[in-house]
């Protein structure tokens, strides 16, 4: 006899499976009860029988008690079974690989988990006639916007005399489906020798992913590997808060991305104060006194680029704000753009010791010669 519609759903599952295909009741006079036998539409199955829908998948929370729902979220993972819903981007020229140890080549002898050759893990290879320069992210699925604040571990490998980097993004998604990329680890070169461990703070008010990104530079061989993610256990159960707005007060700025407030005078003044470094979101360019030159411009990573490079269409800093801050506007002829007040400076005015453009003395930078002292022009 089939249960009663009122029946936990289960029940009508189990009873469901054990009917043959063929069973005349399940043919004839079922058809009002077997839908129930199914999860509703938009919905998935956990393996134990019971349906989640799509806002309860890779929340942080075991909605399904047997796990299925955080499965495949790029969570916790020592590869030994697969990638866990870890993934590669597509819009890259080479991939993250899983494999294993090799006394033959760079990639690490023994993995770490199992701590020898039989075991997985992630890596990259490049050779520098091959794929040096480029970039490849490693990457989680989607997590949604009521992640408890928690802590992500993994062990990276960088082969000897490599000069690449690998870093951490966390890419936050907004309501439009556009994000913001997020550093929030780094590590250039190699600086010790086998498996190396790393762990960052994980939070977000908005949806996010993580990202690992490896930047195969330099002019030698270079295997970049990856094992033992895994997440704190406030990330997947007992810490998860959903997360509410923050109010601050009328002296602060609340950050963007994350329950952050930092005092309102710190903004757009070069030093990220925010987590998400929206703080120095949107700022006009502006030089630094400490550490370059009255016709230099200090990018974020305290490196100088000469003045003349701003606003060239050229990325120079290695996050791009010389570029980012600059006026719609191209000029003829030659002529400079000055980035504050949008006009052009036209070739003749050009290393004359008189700054015409008072963004970092632009007109007057890079010019060889014995320096003139500079005179200004109030615009």
């Amino acid at each position: 006899m089939p249960p009663a519609m009122e029946a936990p759903i289960l029940e009508i599952k189990e009873w469901c499976h054990q009917l043959p295909s063929t069973d005349n009741w399940r043919k004839e006079r079922g058809k009002f009860l077997i839908i129930r036998c199914y999860c509703p539409a938009g919905h998935r199955e956990c393996q134990n029988g019971k349906c989640y829908g799509p806002e309860q998948s890779c929340n942080f929370v075991d909605d399904c008690g047997d796990n299925t729902d955080e499965n495949e979220c790029g969570g916790s993972c020592t590869f030994e079974k697969g990638w866990c819903g870890w993934q590669n981007s597509l819009a890259e020229n080479f991939d993250w690989i899983l494999g294993i140890g090799s006394h033959q080549s760079l990639r690490p002898p023994k993995d770490h988990t199992l701590g020898n050759e039989h075991g997985h893990f992630m890596y990259l290879e490049a050779t520098p006639m091959g794929l040096r320069g480029d970039k490849a992210h490693f990457k989680s699925t989607r997590w949604q916007e009521s992640s408890a604040t928690c802590t992500m571990s993994f062990w990276y490998f960088i082969s000897a005399k490599a000069t690449g980097s690998i870093r951490i993004l966390i890419k936050v998604y907004t309501i439009e489906e556009s994000g913001l990329d997020i550093l929030v680890w780094s590590e250039i070169g190699n600086k010790r020798t086998g498996w190396t461990y790393g762990h960052v703070s994980l939070s977000s008010n908005s949806p996010f992913k993580v990202a690992f990104e490896a930047d195969l530079g330099g002019n030698e061989d270079i295997v970049i590997a990856l094992d033992d993610i895994s997440f704190t256990p406030e990330c997947v159960s007992g810490g998860l808060t959903t997360m509410h707005p923050l109010l601050c007060g009328a002296d602060q700025f609340a950050c963007v991305y994350t329950l952050q407030c930092v005092p309102a005078s710190g903004t757009c003044d070069g030093h990220e104060d925010c987590a998400d470094g929206s703080d120095e979101i949107g700022c006009p360019l502006r030089p630094s006194p400490r550490l370059c030159g009255d016709m230099e411009f200090q990018c974020s990573a305290e490196q100088c680029i000469p003045s003349l490079l701003l606003c060239d269409g050229i990325a120079d800093c290695h996050f791009n704000e010389d570029e980012s801050s600059c006026a719609n506007q191209s000029c003829l002829d030659g002529a400079l753009v000055c980035p504050s007040s949008a006009s052009c400076i036209p070739v003749h005015q050009r290393c004359d010791g008189f700054a015409n453009c008072v963004d970092f003395h632009l007109d007057e930078s890079s010019c060889s010669g014995t320096p003139v002292p500079l005179q200004y022009s109030l615009q």
